[in-house]
């Protein structure tokens, strides 16, 4: 492990220093601390000394992640600070600006540098606590000059509306949040949440903390004893729990699944039949989402066309078919589940596409969906299509036809000059030997090996000139 250990260090300093000394812009690094001391410091001297401009230090191990977070320890940082001559920035442990204002007067760093903080809270260097349909605004206004990836502005909004989804009676909105597909529907989640609790920010109504009651889940994520003062609807910080308390439940987990007198929990329809555990949290699921327009409208169909649905298979609300799908008619303590059939040709909106942005390619008209993260705003055919018609590259759909054709290009014109070169060798040292033997032959012989090498010569142009002439019509 100690000879790895050295041979990743001695590669990450060809690393840094080929780009130290090939690069105009500095090199910046930011790496974990290792438990042991030394070898964190001679980890950051290596990178130092490879070439590294600046430094950033996050006082976690590679092992603290996810529920084994804990804190940062900021005295590896401190202690870095004392040691490297470069500038040193910390990282971790950052809830607020009183946060950054701490870090610098124990760590006496150069800056700090935040990640999750400020998902939370993106006014955190600001030292106030906005609303969080106020920077979601905000950030969909940067969307929708900057396009991104419909994923990634899902993410950063739940970031923002962490607090609010948490709380019992957003869980409509919560799931109506998970499933948008388009910058108007992010809008409408965010307009719905401003609706519901500007009332209470303005004081036009008592907020009386009702409804701070959070899922059993999240209160175990988040901690049971982490008492945040400032009301749901703003920006705030999130509190993780301690690494002991997932710890804690995890050998209650095992200890539970090791117990041989602990019974199998069952679970059982309105019709009595025994039902999996997964199956039974599909239909919880499906009653906690929002009500849907498309699914009255096929109760009304179905009770208009006098259908039965004995076979147990409906349409999904996305347009697929789907086995025993559940309506939110479902009651948890008597875990009943409603089924039925509408014949397609009643439902209109049986086959409505969930996706809101379509493939932008108008000849033909393309109605598949636009790959999010597409150059030219294409689904993947098309644009694929276009790359090889107009020779261009697409990051997103990783197609590279212009690099490989100029690649090519470029192999072959390397190709043609080194074969090029070659022939010009060979004809020299062909005329260095007809030199040396025209001294030896009479002036008759000399004069017909001139006529012939002259006449090799001119056939060799003219094939030359024909591979020319088919290269153009290529």
């Amino acid at each position: 492990m100690r000879k790895i250990f050295f041979f990743c260090l001695s590669y990450l300093a060809v690393y840094i220093s080929t780009l130290h000394r090939n690069l105009a812009i500095p090199v910046t690094c930011k790496i974990r601390i290792f438990e042991d001391m030394s070898k964190t410091i001679r980890y950051a001297r290596m990178l130092q000394d490879a070439g590294a401009q600046l430094l950033t230090v996050h006082g976690r191990t590679r092992e603290q992640k996810g529920p084994l977070t804990g804190l940062a320890d900021w005295k590896y940082v401190s202690v870095l600070r004392q040691q490297l001559s470069v500038p040193i920035f910390s990282n971790g442990n950052i809830m607020s600006v009183h946060d950054v204002e701490r870090c610098i007067a124990e760590t006496g760093v150069n800056g700090v540098m935040t990640a999750e903080g400020n998902l939370h809270n993106p006014a955190l260097f600001e030292g106030v606590n906005p609303t969080s349909w106020s920077m979601a605004h905000e950030y969909l206004d940067l969307v929708e000059q900057y396009p991104a990836p419909i994923s990634y502005i899902r993410g950063h909004l739940f970031k923002i509306f962490h607090h609010l989804l948490h709380l019992k009676s957003n869980t409509a909105l919560r799931e109506q949040l998970a499933s948008c597909h388009s910058v108007p529907e992010f809008r409408s989640v965010t307009s719905q949440l401003e609706e519901k609790y500007l009332p209470y920010h303005e004081g036009k109504k008592l907020w009386t903390g009702d409804e701070t009651e959070e899922d059993k889940a999240d209160k175990d994520e988040s901690g049971t004893d982490q008492n945040l003062h400032l009301p749901p609807w703003l920006c705030q910080p999130y509190m993780r729990a301690p690494p002991e308390v997932h710890r804690q439940k995890l050998a209650e987990a095992r200890r539970l699944a090791e117990d041989p007198t602990r019974e199998k929990r069952q679970f059982f329809d309105a019709h009595g039949n025994e039902i999996s555990r997964k199956r039974m949290k599909k239909m919880r699921r499906v009653q906690r989402r929002p009500k849907n327009k498309n699914r009255v409208l096929r109760n009304a169909a179905r009770n208009a066309a006098g259908s039965n649905g004995d076979d147990g298979k409906t349409i999904a609300d996305d347009g697929g078919e789907e086995e025993e799908e559940e309506d939110e008619n479902v009651d948890e303590g008597a875990d009943t589940v409603i089924l039925m059939e509408v014949p397609p040709s009643l439902d209109k909106n049986a086959r409505r596409r969930r996706f809101e942005e379509l493939c932008n390619n108008e000849s033909p008209k393309c109605t598949n969906p636009m790959g999010l993260k597409c150059d030219h705003r294409l689904c993947r055919m098309c644009c694929r299509k276009k790359c090889y018609q107009e020779n261009r590259d697409c990051l997103g759909h990783k197609i590279r036809i212009k690099s490989r054709r100029e690649k090519a290009i470029a192999l072959t014109m390397a190709e043609k000059q080194q074969q090029k070169e070659e022939e010009q060798k060979s004809a020299e040292q062909q005329q260095k030997l007809l030199v040396e033997g025209s001294r030896n032959l009479s002036p008759t012989d000399a004069v017909t090996m001139e006529t012939d090498v002259a006449q090799e010569r001119v056939e060799s142009n003219a094939a030359e000139e024909a591979c020319v002439e088919v290269d153009k019509h290529r």
